[in-house]
This record gives structure tokens, C-alpha cells and sequence, in this order.
């Protein structure tokens, strides 16, 4: 439940509860703070929300794929001298790098134009934790819609030139693993 809980919550609920959460008198903000750590208006905090709302993607994407892992495998590569990490880089991770990238992208798509719950937590500084949607939000209301579309068009090349490498590697990912098509 806890993963799926951004799916299921607005996006400005998810923005207050996160900044309330990692505020100096928060929750996780009183256990941080001591350390130097802030996170509410500072850089942390996008990476923060981002991450709350791009987790289940991944998770989502990864977990079948985990779960129809033949133990049997790994038991198999044990026996023939390999090590755990040996097990993890050569038989575990090749397994399952299709699905994580294939989740780091829907994630990347997703954050790319997240606005509700990033706005809370970063405050919106200039230059400091300036969102592009809100940017784009921005130019509209002033009525520089050259502006708008201007950054708009670049958010664009920018996603589909990061979706076009994340499904190239995911497509060499599989080749390469012998689960592609010839």
C-alpha cells in the first residue's frame, strides 16, 4: 500500500504531506536537521518528491520480474563457484535491467512533468529549485506564450531524447541477454 500511495494521492496532498514531513519540525525533518541536512526549499527536496512520486514505477515494473526469478538459477551458478555478487551481476541483474530501465523511464516520463507535488516542497526560488512546469506556468500567465512554448518545445526533445535512450539500452539490454527477437 505504501507503494502505491502516490498513485492514489493527489498530487498537492502528496506536496504538503512531503513538506510538512521534512520541514525542521517534521517527522523526518527532526531527524535530519541535527545532521545539517534540509531538505524543504533546497535541491534535496525536488530529488525527495521526484523520488515519492517515480517509486512505484519502478517497483511496479521490477517486482514480477523478481518474483518469476528461478531461484533454481542462482542455486545453479552457486554450485558451478560463483559467488553472491558474482550471482547478482552476472545472473540477477541481467535479468531483471529490461525492467528497471523500462520503470526508470516511466518514472523519468512522469517526473519530467510533475508540477503538484514538487511546487510544495521546493518553494520555487529562482535558479535554486525553479521547476520547469511551473516555469512553463509562469510564462503563461505573464502572456509570453513564445516563452511557454519556447521552453515547452525544449521539455519535449529533452523527454524524447531520454525515452530514445532509455529504450535503446532496454532493446541492447535484451539482445545482448539473448531475449530479444532475431
Amino acid at each position: 500500500s505504501l507503494v502505491d500511495l502516490p498513485f492514489a494521492l493527489p498530487t498537492a496532498v502528496g506536496g504538503v504531506a512531503l513538506t510538512t514531513a521534512w520541514a525542521r519540525t517534521g517527522v523526518l525533518g527532526r531527524l535530519v536537521h541535527p545532521l545539517g541536512v534540509q531538505a524543504v526549499y533546497t535541491p534535496l527536496g525536488v530529488v525527495i518528491a521526484l523520488t515519492f512520486i517515480g517509486l512505484p514505477f519502478v517497483v511496479r515494473t521490477v517486482q514480477p520480474v523478481l518474483q518469476d526469478l528461478d531461484a533454481e538459477v542462482e542455486e545453479a551458478a552457486m554450485t558451478l563457484g560463483a559467488g553472491r555478487w558474482q550471482v547478482f551481476w552476472r545472473v540477477i541483474l541481467p535479468t531483471v535491467m529490461p525492467a528497471v530501465l523500462t520503470g526508470f523511464a516511466l518514472a523519468l516520463a512522469r517526473a519530467l512533468g510533475e508540477y503538484g507535488t514538487v511546487v510544495f516542497i521546493s518553494g520555487n526560488m529562482p535558479l535554486r529549485t525553479e521547476i520547469v512546469p511551473l516555469l512553463i506556468m509562469t510564462k503563461m500567465e505573464q502572456f509570453d506564450y513564445a516563452g511557454a512554448t519556447a521552453i515547452g518545445v525544449v521539455m519535449l526533445l529533452m523527454s524524447f531524447v531520454l525515452l530514445l535512450t532509455i529504450n535503446t539500452l532496454q532493446w541492447w539490454s535484451m539482445r545482448r541477454n539473448g531475449s530479444g527477437l532475431s
